[in-house]
């Protein structure tokens, strides 16, 4: 059984090292490649990522016997842009990913169910699955932009970010990044339209439309099986202002948005020497979704989240960041309903109220430091998270990181009903090593 582990990585992992630096050792002629008259370029990134997830900590019944898993992913994302005409630009992004992992299925450690939200055109294809191996090849963008006098209409799978805030942000509502995630080169697209308006030199409104399936709470199945899948319950319309006034830039959006209504408010600005941020998000719920998951309640519901922050970087390079954030949608009496709205999507995390903590020193311009730390102040559970980053060239990363979780670990509720007794003690340890490479 061990040499069959050792194969399939090698067959994974060692063979697609080998694709990667046959593609790239002519770096000159292939790995950077621009058109004549600069109209087009082709490049992309490599990844490889290396694990330990320690599960000594937790109970046996909640761990299911697992103690240490060992995933392993690499990732090699091919990028292209252009402008074929001086009106009208194009962004492609092909992702091919490979995941191995020992103990548990592939695949569930880097995504999550809520992974089909807002995108309606399903262009993945799952070439190889196996208890041990997952990979996957997708297209993760590709859109095409018009540029008016005044106006850019994008149309096609595209990032689109809102939201000022480090930790948390209420007002990104499409595929924001979690709380406590370094990799934040690549935000993942959806299917849909942004017309964004000039108003002024600092001022500008917005119109955004997103099309999506709605997602089965459990199996996190889109319903049907079809190249095209959306629905107006998983659908998005949106519009957006913003301006900036002495200095400061506030910022407003409502509309429809997955599961029903949204509306909210952002500013960031200074206040004597910190920059200071807030926003504020109101959703309300289009319908109640039942859950009878160990604890009965519903999966969308009415409520308010909010996040205000302070944050400096100082002339010697070290940087601090600090964010409290009151998240309506989370349940610390019911931990078991907020992770399903977690994973679902429907709530940034479990606690409903948070603190996160980023600080950063540049040790040597190739090697960073950094430490964060997220503390729920609901349930006094806390994760901390120190990473390294070292620049080995140009073009090439290593990150060296840990979640470290600390909180009541889970228990049996009646001597034989799991049950979580915090947010970040019902997590394994995880430690990381990441290779990345651009081209």
């Amino acid at each position: 059984m061990k040499s069959k582990k050792v194969l399939l990585f090698f067959k994974g992992h060692v063979a697609a090292f080998l694709l990667f630096l046959i593609l790239t050792c002519p770096l000159k002629v292939f790995a950077i490649w621009e058109s004549p008259d600069g109209s087009m370029d082709i490049g992309g990134s490599f990844r490889s990522i290396a694990g330990v997830f320690d599960y000594t900590r937790l109970p046996e019944f909640y761990s299911q016997g697992k103690k240490k898993d060992y995933p392993v992913q690499t990732i090699f994302r091919f990028t292209s842009e252009g402008r074929p005409s001086e009106n009208i630009s194009f962004e492609v992004h092909i992702v091919q990913s490979n995941d191995f992992s020992i103990v548990d299925e592939s695949g569930n450690i880097y995504t999550s169910q809520s992974s089909s939200r807002y995108r309606a055109m399903d262009v993945t294809l799952d070439w190889h699955k196996d208890n041990e191996n997952y990979a996957r090849l997708w297209l993760d963008r590709f859109n095409i932009k018009y540029s008016f006098p005044v106006a850019d209409l994008t149309i096609g799978r595209q990032a689109i970010t809102f939201g000022k805030a480090y930790f948390w942000n209420p007002m990104d509502i499409f595929k924001p990044f979690e709380p406590g995630q370094l990799d934040r080169d690549y935000k993942p697209g959806v299917d849909g339209f942004m017309l964004d308006i000039s108003l002024g030199d600092f001022s500008g409104a917005a119109l955004i439309g997103v099309l999506g399936p709605e997602v089965n709470i459990i199996s996190g199945f889109t319903g049907k099986d079809n190249t095209w899948n959306s629905s107006l319950y998983g659908s998005a319309l949106l519009s957006r202002f913003y301006t900036n006034i002495s200095e400061w830039d506030f910022s407003f959006q409502a509309g429809k948005v997955y599961g029903g209504y949204h509306v909210s408010c952002g500013a960031i600005g200074e206040i004597g020497f910190l920059e200071s941020r807030i926003e504020a998000a109101y959703f309300k719920s289009e319908k109640d979704t039942p859950v009878f998951f160990q604890s009965p309640g519903n999966l969308s519901e009415d409520y308010l989240a909010g996040v205000i922050g302070i944050g400096r970087t100082f002339p010697n390079t070290f940087v601090f960041e600090l964010e409290y954030f009151f998240n309506g949608a989370g349940d610390p009496d019911n931990l078991e309903l907020s992770m399903l709205r977690s994973v679902h999507g429907m709530s940034l995390n479990m606690s409903d109220q948070l603190l996160g903590l980023m600080l950063s020193y540049e040790i040597m311009p190739v090697f960073i430091a950094r430490f964060g730390l997220i503390y729920s102040v609901s349930d006094h559970s806390s994760q901390v998270l120190p990473s390294f980053f070292l620049s080995l060239s140009d073009e090439a990363d290593l990150i060296v990181s840990a979640t470290i979780n600390y909180g009541k670990n889970p228990y049996l509720y009646q001597g034989s009903i799991p049950r979580m007794g915090s947010e970040f003690g019902s997590f394994p340890d995880i430690m990381l090593i990441e290779f990345k490479y651009y081209f």
